[in-house]
């Protein structure tokens, strides 16, 4: 088809249409500000097409036009799009450009013409024009991706109208005012933005909006609340509010989950029922139940704890009238919708969801290289290697914000250890001398801390309720063997390890063992212990028998969805009374150290102090194959090493050559 005929195509559809310089997306061909008001006429277009048969096709959108178009630009608008538009846009008329698309949707007056109305997009209405297919700019095509109807916007995107969704625009209670200035504190951090999530979403804001909302207030909470806490509680409210809509519960309660505990608020009653420890049974759900009021001259107990079948409704019958006795509304609604919502959302747990409508947002670090944010890392070494050292000095960063390690400075969180091999005391004293080793002499950090003595499995409800009376984000685990409650090496072990683990929905760094005699660059046990962890480092201790400090190896062994970065050497100090670590060059370290760097390192440090040398020499004098030496020599030719040329076989480092 020529632009001739599609121009005239495009006239046929009812929209105006003006030529454009060949191979440009601008300027128009003429003056064009007269077609934003009326359609051209068949012979105009013959007679523009004739004259310039490669012109581009401009469509002016708006009225004149009857279209509305979202231009998304480059990577940066697909982000956009994706984040904060995807699920609320229509599925309209698509076009591809060369650096994005343009979706194209029925004429809409309240849709202004705004360039940035998010990063990399922008709307084209009355005044504007896009570029359309076939047209051509610097070589590249535009083409038809959707070819689909055009359909009406329902309503206005809050992300399109360049406002706050309507619920934030005036008209909220005060606590809401009052909680997005100050934040909220530990004890009620969870409670008060789980309400705010519910009174967002009560008023039909798009969970994205929420959290773009919510992330400054999450910034002021003590602890802050991580973006992907944020997220969780979002997503945990919202997906309760959508279960009250479907059990048609029209002013369903409060509701928070408390570690494994249901909490439901009905704060006109000023009544709160609290369900503890929820199992099946072969006659239906049970638990502990627990009713507190915040009524006025009423004492606060008002029942429990006492184990409550849910699904008995003589049971629930009988708990109504002696509930009525004690306070006089409406029980057994309260109770009803009580067993309605738990029994949703303990059958639930973790529902099925379209990948489609999944936040792309890749996760960051917590702590750059050991923390991925949300995903278990395990360091495993021999004991005494220092693992319990970086742990705690882990803990502290992650706690404080303060980089006590010499990695890049931590996103701040609650930090919980969970300790199977040491005691409180221990590691209250490791703490000071971190602590004076850095200066920080203020205060020490508040990491919760939690003696073991069952596995991970077994203590699930106690750490669930301290991440959540605590706001913690960061767990440590020291360490894996004592955690997993039977024999590591068993790959039901492992894994019943990990599942508890994902349970707790945090950040976890993972103290593990090796065998003394090798450790093969895995953790003592099944294999599983390897693979289920994100990322894995393996710690090498080196001290001279004269010596207080010690020399650390870290040397990342695993590492999903990212290359394996470089061996970290790290020096451990000890004073009197201080201890603290240093950046260490590994490739200056004993050689226990410097024999787990990689050849090519290991090969460039001795050319650096050699100068020339044949691989055969190379090998003998770093213990390397001959084999292994001539494959990274010659995989690194031309770009790390040159080989001489004068018969000698002879290598050197290509910046000395």
């Amino acid at each position: 088809m020529t632009m001739k005929d599609a121009a005239l195509a495009y006239l046929a559809q009812g929209r105006s249409v003006v030529p454009v310089t060949p191979g440009k997306k601008h300027p128009p061909l003429l003056r064009w500000e007269e077609f934003q008001k009326r359609l051209p006429t068949e012979a105009e277009v013959v007679e523009w097409w004739t004259q310039t048969p490669e012109a581009n096709i401009a469509l002016i959108t708006g009225q004149v036009s009857g279209i509305s178009v979202v231009d998304i630009d480059g990577d940066e608008g697909k982000e956009s799009f994706l984040h904060n538009l995807q699920g609320s846009m229509p599925q309209s008329l698509v076009h591809h450009t060369p650096r994005g698309a343009h979706m194209i949707l029925k004429y809409n007056p309240a849709l202004r013409q705004t360039a940035g109305v998010l990063p990399g997009i922008d709307i084209r209405n009355d005044g504007g024009y896009i570029i359309a297919p076939p047209s051509v700019v610097d070589g590249k095509e535009y083409t038809v991706f959707r070819d689909r109807e055009l359909v009406a916007l329902s309503g206005i995107p809050a992300g399109l109208n360049g406002k706050m969704p309507q619920a934030l625009e005036g008209g909220s209670p005060k606590w809401v005012a009052q909680l997005l200035e100050n934040g909220s504190h530990q004890g009620q951090r969870n409670d008060e933005t789980a309400r705010l999530v519910g009174f967002f979403h009560s008023r039909n804001v798009p969970k994205d909006i929420i959290e773009a909302q919510l992330l400054e207030f999450a910034a002021k909470c003590t602890p802050p609340f991580s973006r992907r806490e944020l997220q969780q509680t979002i997503e945990s409210i919202t997906r309760y509010q959508q279960r009250a809509f479907e059990e048609q519960i029209t002013d369903p309660p409060a509701f928070r989950q408390d570690g494994d505990d249901y909490v439901f608020d009905w704060e006109k009653h000023l009544v709160q029922v609290r369900l503890v420890e929820l199992w099946h049974q072969r006659d239906g759900l049970s638990a502990r139940l627990e009713i507190n009021t915040s009524r006025p001259g009423i004492p606060s107990r008002v029942h429990g704890p006492v184990n409550w079948k849910l699904h008995s409704t003589s049971g629930r019958d009988t708990l109504a009238r002696y509930l009525a006795k004690r306070i006089d509304i409406d029980w057994p609604s309260i109770l009803e919708d009580t067993v309605r919502l738990a029994t949703r959302t303990y059958e639930e747990r973790e529902p099925a969801v379209l990948l489609s409508e999944v936040s792309a947002q890749e996760t960051g670090y917590v702590m750059h290289p050991l923390l991925r944010e949300g995903e278990p890392t395990i360091i495993f070494g021999d004991g005494g290697s220092g693992k319990s050292y970086i742990s705690l000095a882990t803990a502290m960063a992650v706690q404080t914000g303060q980089a006590l390690l010499p990695f890049a400075p931590p996103i701040p969180q609650g930090v919980l250890y969970l300790d199977w091999e040491s005691s409180a005391s221990t590691h209250r004293v490791r703490m000071e001398r971190l602590a004076l080793g850095v200066d920080m002499i203020d205060a020490l950090p508040g990491i919760a801390y939690l003696r073991c003595n069952l596995s991970l499995a077994e203590h699930l409800r106690q750490i669930k309720a301290l991440i959540s009376k605590y706001g913690i984000g960061c767990v440590i685990i020291d360490s894996a063997a004592a955690a997993s409650g039977g024999e590591p090496e068993k790959a039901e072990v492992a894994l019943r390890f990990f599942n508890s683990l994902r349970t707790l929905k945090t950040t976890s760094l993972i103290v593990a063992h090796t065998t003394k005699d090798a450790s093969q660059g895995k953790p003592f046990g099944s294999s599983f212990w390897h693979n289920e962890a994100r990322a894995t480092f393996e710690v090498i201790r080196q001290q001279d028998e004269e010596a207080s400090d010690i020399d650390i190896g870290l040397y990342n062994r695993k590492a999903n969805d990212d290359k394996l970065l470089m061996p970290i050497g790290l020096k451990l100090r000890f004073t009197k009374s201080t201890t603290w670590f240093e950046k260490m060059d590994l490739t200056e370290a004993a050689p226990q150290l410097t024999s787990q760097l990689p050849d090519s390192l290991r090969i460039e440090q001795y050319l650096l102090e050699e100068k020339r040398a044949t691989g055969k020499v190379i090998a003998e004098a770093l213990s390397l194959t001959t084999d292994s030496v001539r494959v990274t020599l010659n995989r690194q030719k031309g770009k790390r090493f040159i080989k001489w040329e004068d018969g000698s076989n002879q290598w050197s480092l290509l910046s000395r050559a």
